[in-house]
């Protein structure tokens, strides 16, 4: 079977673990998105160390702390910067257009999905990130907050058991 890494991040307990593992594609699903999105063959312009702290970022906007350490993790093992540890505490290192307009972004979607529309999207446009960067920053973005789900759930039926 393939890594898991939220059960290993959550320490979850064996039979729960037991469970997980009775379905292998959907735990493969989740190792195979979040290589795609943290450490793609192609990074389209967001960077590995960037993208380990933007996740980061979002997961302890969520108040996911096993989470954010992971991708702490992550992030020292990409090459971490106090620039990028500013982000992951949630400030904006520099006043670059570009990135700000990522970190609001990221902020925003994070927590108020729901509002999110194209006109935010094309904000992003005005401020210089590329479609390709969109599309990709997009794709991290939904798959830190499914996972965070994910994590969410894992907990709850831990403690039920």
């Amino acid at each position: 079977m393939a890594t898991d890494t939220l059960n290993a991040v959550l320490e979850v307990g064996p039979a729960l673990a037991e469970l997980r593992a009775r379905r292998p594609e959907f735990v493969g699903g989740t190792e195979d998105c979040r290589a795609a999105v943290l450490a793609p063959e192609v990074d389209v312009g967001l960077g590995r160390p960037l993208r380990a702290a933007l996740a980061a970022r979002m997961a302890r906007l969520n108040g996911d702390e096993p989470l954010a350490a992971h991708y702490r993790q992550h992030l020292a093992e990409a090459g971490g910067s106090d620039d990028l540890d500013l982000i992951v505490a949630g400030g904006y290192p520099s006043d670059d257009p570009r990135l700000r307009a990522i970190l609001r972004h990221v902020d925003f979607i994070t927590v108020a999905p729901r509002a999110c529309t194209r006109a935010d999207t094309l904000r992003l446009n005005a401020a210089g990130v590329s479609v390709p960067e969109v599309v990709a920053l997009s794709e991290l973005i939904g798959f830190v907050n499914f996972e965070v789900r994910i994590a969410a759930t894992l907990r709850l039926l831990e403690a039920g058991q």
